[in-house]
């Protein structure tokens, strides 16, 4: 009988009821048989590949936790240099280059790689991340499930890539808009680069899927540390630290004005009219839990804004959690102290919601739903026990890393003994789980 991880997130004790062992083990990735003579998503007839590029019968889910796909980047040897060195010194500018991405077999031609993220490369740039962007050069092209982009995160500041995708599941488990993920063996011109992370990119899909429509505002933070805040200068300053996709960040100013009003009766229902209170308090609630010193409350950054054309409201999505689960924030105040990213911030959004009960007591909701839920001892510990059986060959076999090889084991103990102790502190501010 299959029993996919996913399901010991929704049912730990339906898995064991149904006799559930466990995962299959670390061998079992997506290189596992001949690929079929088919053509890949975007058209372009799959070579022949050999051993260590070979396919299943049919596309595999590329999401899945079940599976370590293999990914073989070709590039030339100058952008993957130049790719490198944005690595080590964010600063320099960042443009695609032409690729040729072959995923578990399929061909994936003029695809477009980049690197992206700062913090997440400085520990070890000799492991860039990727991110891949099938329609980088040419429209029509598509990767793998029709998907324009992917992003492989190499683990440079998370030994043991399990806390991102446990914070994605704990916003799932809210309802609200969550990045999917899966597992990936890279490499680049037949140079090994070890064990990453595959993720979702909030692009035009992921937002249509969750809103259904692309046709609204797109607004990213272009600088930490604002994020909802109203700028000193004057809430209109805050158009300045935001890049747009589509939008004029009118309605990006009301609320940031909005939020900024003094407390009242009516601050609530004023916000409520310029962005999706649900989206806005799922979000703030699983960074609270999950004491995330690199989203929405702490630095204001790592989120996006999407429109709903239907509504005129704004949504917040997520990326980027991978300084999760590991810090010792108070749930009513989770920016710190301290806080090495954004010293002296306060989330103003956050601390108007804790002052108004209704909203204080829909965060409290929120925590509870997390608490006796996905992130339940009974649920989570197994859950990672699984797949700490099942990435740990992986992650030994990894030429690249920075991180303890040897010291995997103890690194997930330590994510779970810092979930023992939320688990203690959950206790005592929404109660125990029946």
């Amino acid at each position: 009988m299959h029993c996919p991880l996913r399901q010991l997130v929704m049912s730990i004790s339906w898995a064991v009821a149904a006799g559930c062992a466990g995962p299959a083990p670390a061998s079992q990735v997506a290189d596992s048989a001949d690929p079929p003579d088919t053509l890949a998503s975007d058209g372009v007839a799959a070579p022949e590949a050999d051993a260590a590029d070979a396919a299943p019968s049919g596309p595999a889910p590329i999401f899945s936790p079940d599976l370590v796909h293999v990914v073989a980047v070709t590039v030339p040897a100058a952008d993957w240099a130049a790719l490198l060195a944005n690595a080590k010194n964010p600063k320099l500018p960042r443009a695609f280059a032409k690729a040729e991405v072959r995923i578990d077999g399929l061909s994936y031609a003029s695809a477009g790689i980049r690197n992206f993220g700062d913090g997440s490369q400085q520990g070890n740039p000799a492991k860039p991340n990727v991110r891949i962007k099938f329609d980088a050069f040419e429209s029509a092209r598509r990767g793998p499930e029709q998907l324009k982009n992917l992003r492989l995160k190499a683990g440079g500041t998370e030994p043991t890539f399990l806390r991102e995708p446990l914070f994605y599941e704990a916003l799932r488990a809210l309802g609200a808009p969550a990045l999917r993920w899966g597992f990936a063996r890279v490499r680049v011109n037949d140079v090994p680069y070890g064990f990453y992370q595959v993720f979702e990119q909030i692009d035009e899909q992921m937002i249509t899927k969750a809103l259904g429509s692309k046709e609204g505002a797109s607004y990213e933070p272009a600088e930490v540390c604002y994020g909802l805040n109203c700028p000193a200068g004057g809430c209109a300053k805050i158009a300045e630290q935001y890049d747009a996709a589509r939008g004029d960040k009118a309605d990006l100013i009301a609320l940031v004005t909005a939020i900024a009003a003094p407390a009242s009766p009516q601050w609530a229902a004023g916000v409520g009219k310029l962005a999706d209170l649900d989206h806005l308090l799922d979000a703030y609630a699983a960074e609270a839990v999950a004491a995330d010193l690199d989203g929405l409350a702490a630095s204001g950054t790592n989120f996006e804004l999407a429109g709903d054309p239907k509504t005129g409201r704004l949504h917040v999505m997520r990326a980027g959690g991978d300084e999760v689960f590991m810090h010792p924030y108070n749930l009513w105040q989770p920016w710190g102290p301290p806080n090495i990213l954004c010293p002296g911030r306060v989330d103003q959004f956050y601390q108007r919601a804790v002052a108004d009960p209704g909203l204080k007591a829909e965060l409290a909701t929120r925590f509870r739903t997390l608490h006796c839920g996905v992130l339940a001892l009974a649920t989570v510990l197994p859950w990672l026990d699984a797949l700490r059986d099942r990435l740990r060959a992986e992650v030994a076999a990894d030429p690249k890393t920075h991180h303890d090889k040897a010291g995997y084991d103890d690194d997930v103990s330590e994510l779970k003994s810092w979930l023992v102790k939320r688990n203690l502190l959950l206790d005592n501010v929404v109660g125990t789980c029946k």
